[in-house]
């Protein structure tokens, strides 16, 4: 029986290694699905949404996957005539190789965030749907993290999460291949 109760510290499939390239593929599909239908995407454009900025954005997601939520962002903003400058930062090559497939006009990093540098700091930082991944201290630091080096501000959506804590994976994997 899963237990409900506390923090799951079991690792998904794009915390491990040696994952092939399909599988990660994959997943990164899957994800975009899930975040689509499953309201994600819509949770972090309506954050992106309150952000001053008519002219002029320019944001950095920590833990971008395949990106799919910078491109998201992308196109609520290109709605509205706002100019952005998107990028994404994972530690995962795999993930930074494939969003830069889907969107080769956003700026992509590969390694730690809290190793970058910027000569002009992002205006926003976000990390969105991936906090899970990270154990309590880390999140604290995360955030910190974010509000230390963002001129304007940022956004940390942890509550999405519970919904994929609370998901067996090996269901998710079955039912969204399916649909893919």
């Amino acid at each position: 029986m899963l237990e409900f109760s506390k923090r799951s510290k079991q690792k998904e499939l794009l915390d491990m290694e040696g994952i092939p390239w399909k599988d990660i593929q994959q997943n990164l599909k899957e994800l975009n699905f899930i975040n689509t239908y499953l309201g994600g995407h819509g949770i972090t454009v309506a954050g992106v949404s309150k952000w001053k900025g008519n002219q002029s954005l320019r944001i950095a997601e920590i833990g971008c996957g395949g990106g799919d939520n910078l491109d998201a962002i992308h196109k609520f903003l290109q709605k509205r005539n706002v100019q952005q400058q998107l990028i994404g930062i994972d530690i995962k090559k795999e993930c930074i190789h494939f969003g830069k497939t889907q969107n080769p006009t956003f700026e992509w990093i590969c390694g730690d965030y809290r190793h970058t540098h910027f000569n002009t700091k992002p205006g926003y930082y976000f990390s969105s749907l991936f906090c899970h991944h990270f154990t309590d201290d880390e999140l604290v630091e995360q955030i910190q993290w974010m509000k230390d080096h963002s001129v304007q501000g940022f956004l940390s959506m942890i509550y999405i999460d519970i919904l994929l804590l609370i998901t067996p994976s090996n269901f998710l994997h079955t039912f969204f291949s399916s649909l893919i």
